[in-house]
C-alpha cells in the first residue's frame, strides 16, 4: 500500500508474469462485498470558519465559488467521495486539494492552510475537545454515539445524503 490513492493503487492491475496465466494479481484487493462497511466520516471546519451548520458551509460556498478548498486523503479516497457527493447534491463549488492520506490533510485543517475536509471519527475527538476543529455534520444515516451533539448531513439540511452509500456518503 501507498498513501495518498485511495486504495487506487491496490487495485491497478500487473500484467501477467509467465506462461502460467495466473489471474490472482489483477483481482482487486481493496474493498468488497465481504468486507464491512467503511466508517462515517464527520465533515469539519477550521474554527477560524464562519460556519456552524452544514448550511452555513453550503451558504459560504455559494457566495464565494471556487474560492473555498477542501482537503481529502488523495483523489478516488472515500473521503474524497464523500465531498463529490456533498457537491453534486448541492451544487457548491469547493476546490479539491489532495494530499498523501488522512493525517496530512488533517494537520493543514488543524494550522488553518485548508478550510474542510470528511475525517474518521475517532481521531479527530481530541481535536474536537480541544477546539481545533469544528464539526457540522456526519455522513452516516444516524448520529453517531461517540459524537451525539453532530448532526447527520441528513438533518443538516441535505436529505438524500445518507441514501448514497455504504456507511459513509458515497
Amino acid at each position: 500500500d501507498r498513501p495518498g490513492a485511495g486504495e487506487r493503487l491496490e487495485q491497478q492491475p500487473v500484467p501477467l508474469a509467465g506462461d502460467d496465466r495466473d489471474d490472482s494479481a489483477l483481482r482487486p484487493r481493496g474493498r468488497d462485498e465481504r468486507q464491512p462497511p467503511l466508517p462515517p466520516f464527520l465533515l469539519l471546519v477550521h474554527p477560524s470558519q464562519p460556519v456552524h451548520s452544514v448550511a452555513d458551509l453550503i451558504a459560504l460556498a455559494k457566495a464565494k465559488p471556487g474560492q473555498l478548498s477542501y482537503g481529502s486523503a488523495g483523489p478516488g479516497s472515500p473521503q474524497n467521495l464523500s465531498f463529490e457527493l456533498l457537491k453534486t447534491l448541492t451544487g457548491i463549488n469547493i476546490v479539491h486539494v489532495p494530499y498523501r492520506g488522512d493525517g496530512p490533510a488533517l494537520t493543514d485543517l488543524v494550522a488553518g492552510h485548508i478550510p474542510t475536509m470528511f475525517g474518521e471519527p475517532t481521531p479527530i475527538l481530541p481535536l474536537l475537545k480541544d477546539g481545533k476543529v469544528r464539526a457540522l455534520g456526519v455522513s452516516s444515516a444516524s448520529r453517531l454515539p461517540i459524537a451525539p451533539d453532530v448532526p447527520t448531513i441528513a438533518e443538516a439540511g441535505v436529505p438524500v445524503y445518507a441514501d448514497r452509500g455504504r456507511g459513509g456518503g458515497y
